[in-house]
């Protein structure tokens, strides 16, 4: 069984407005997505997507996702695989330090971190 991880880098800022209607989530997934981007969201450096296989790569998704969700919050929009969820700038860095070394989410967290960014997204 394979799962997609999506994650986008915001500002602080925007957490209000995605906590409002986390929907908006589902069309950054997307380049087809009706809603605007949030200002300065640049695609290529802010989302990240890719596909993995737990078995594969001895990856728990519902550790990481209960370490994801026990840090930060759900925000009641149903994604695939659990809520879509946020990240406030001041709880990526302890994100950082649970997640497995190597690993492309613990990159991703790590680099919103070092630019006081908060981390949206899901698994699906």
């Amino acid at each position: 069984m394979s799962f997609w991880m999506h994650l986008v880098k915001i500002s602080p800022a925007h957490l209000p407005a995605i906590r409002e209607q986390p929907g908006v989530l589902l069309d950054l997934f997307s380049e087809d997505g009706d809603a605007e981007p949030p200002a300065g969201f640049d695609r290529a450096a802010d989302l990240l997507e890719f596909q993995f296989f737990p078995e594969e790569e001895n990856v728990d998704h519902h550790h990481w996702l209960s370490t994801v969700h026990r840090v930060g919050e759900a925000l009641g929009e149903d994604f695939d695989h659990g809520d879509l969820f946020a990240v406030g700038p001041g709880q990526v860095a302890a994100v950082v330090g649970m997640l497995p070394g190597g690993s492309p989410v613990r990159a991703f967290f790590a680099g919103a971190a070092r630019e006081g960014r908060a981390v949206v997204g899901g698994l699906g």
